[in-house]
């Protein structure tokens, strides 16, 4: 008898607890978001609707106008490199110009016997070994030139690289945030 009691009383509480809990899910099937429906309803859409930021997926101006600030800024710099460029560009041409005259002067030269001394000539030489050291020789004070010019245009071709990864790279970034919306 202690059994069935005990039985029953298990039961009883079951059904207690399983009536509370389908009131429960029912209580809040009635609260949902009016956005959300289930399956069985059909949706029927307000006149109006404002967005809410939540539901979508936003790139906020703030963050469009932070790249394209720094893309305008590299793309300043790469205007002061290109202005650096179009001085660079005539002043090479004079240098090259000079090194021309001066290696075809130094190619129609005669050279003397001190000249061919102060070149590292020696009796043990041929015409041709000796005539290429009067030859570098003649030309070293024109080389300097040339590998200075180098080095600037090293220098600006760096910064042009470097300015148009940084305004390349933001402009993607711009790029990409909106194409990921649009998805």
């Amino acid at each position: 008898m202690k059994v069935s009691i005990i039985s029953s009383c298990a039961i009883l509480l079951l059904i207690i607890i399983f009536s509370t809990t389908l009131f429960a899910a029912d209580a809040t099937l009635g609260k949902q978001d009016q956005r959300k429906t289930s399956l069985n309803k059909t949706a029927t859409l307000p006149s109006m609707i404002k967005i809410n930021p939540a539901d979508v997926n936003m790139v906020t101006s703030n963050i469009i106008d932070m790249y394209m600030a720094k893309a305008k800024a590299a793309g300043l710099k790469m205007k002061q490199d290109y202005e650096g460029v179009t001085y660079l560009l005539p002043l090479l041409e004079n240098n090259i110009a000079n090194y021309k005259n001066t290696m075809n002067n130094c190619k129609n030269k005669a050279y003397t016997a001190e000249d061919q001394k102060k070149a590292n000539c020696n009796d043990d030489m041929t015409i041709a070994q000796c005539s290429k050291l009067l030859f570098n020789d003649c030309m070293k004070a024109q080389s300097g030139y040339i590998t200075y010019n180098q080095g600037q245009w090293a220098s600006i071709q760096a910064a042009l690289a470097a300015d148009l990864k940084e305004m390349n790279d933001n402009l993607n970034l711009i790029f990409n945030s909106i194409q990921s919306l649009q998805k």
